[in-house]
């Protein structure tokens, strides 16, 4: 019932007084009004300052987005140029990689005829070497041999004649048998040994027995 505006006649009827409270009430109310409408003027500035902010944050970050829009736009075309000269050059490079394998085969091919050529001449020498090897020990054998044969020259030397070496019995010995394979020089020492030699020259001074 508030909410209802009173008509004339209600109000002649209310009497003055009555009517001045609701004037003062009325005035109070539009009083009060009048202080939120300025409270929410207020709030709606600040509320447009606040906003007005943020558009012009806005507007700042669009056109920091601009430029970096044509930074990334210029970076762009420079990495698409990048793009073509790494193209170029992958294909150089695929070109000189098969050029690669292909002096890669080659040389492949070439080092393994020479690594079979260094094997076989390895094989060769081993086996020279080997040889060699059963030469020397041959000799050595031979060389042995000899040793023994003047050892027991010079005992049956020793044991027979008695007489001394001396130095021409010395060119007779089986020791002139290296400068051959042993066999002919061996049988000419033997005709000319000092127990030849000494058997020979006892048999010319023994004296005859028709003469005692």
């Amino acid at each position: 019932g508030s909410l209802r505006s009173p008509s004339d006649a209600e109000l002649r009827h209310e009497g003055l007084e009555q009517v001045i409270q609701r004037l003062r009430y009325t005035e109070n109310e539009h009083k009060k009004l009048l202080v939120e409408r300025s409270r929410s003027m207020k709030d709606v500035n600040r509320k447009l300052q606040v906003h007005l902010l943020e558009v012009r944050g806005v507007r700042e970050v669009n056109q920091k987005l601009m430029i970096e829009k044509d930074s990334l736009l210029k970076e762009k075309e420079e990495l698409a140029g990048i793009c073509c000269f790494l193209d170029d050059d992958r294909d150089k490079a695929k070109k000189v990689a098969r050029e690669w394998q292909m002096f890669g085969r080659y040389a492949t091919g070439v080092l393994q005829k020479e690594l079979a050529t260094c094997h076989q001449k390895i094989k060769e020498l081993e086996q020279k070497q080997t040889s060699l090897l059963q030469e020397n020990k041959t000799l050595k054998e031979i060389c042995i041999m000899l040793d023994h044969e003047n050892a027991g020259n010079r005992n049956s030397v020793d044991s027979q004649g008695g007489f001394p070496v001396t130095s021409n019995s010395l060119l007779h010995t089986p020791e002139t048998r290296d400068s051959g394979d042993g066999s002919s020089n061996g049988s000419t020492a033997s005709n000319y040994s000092p127990d030849h030699h000494s058997r020979s020259l006892t048999k010319e001074n023994r004296p005859s027995p028709g003469k005692l």
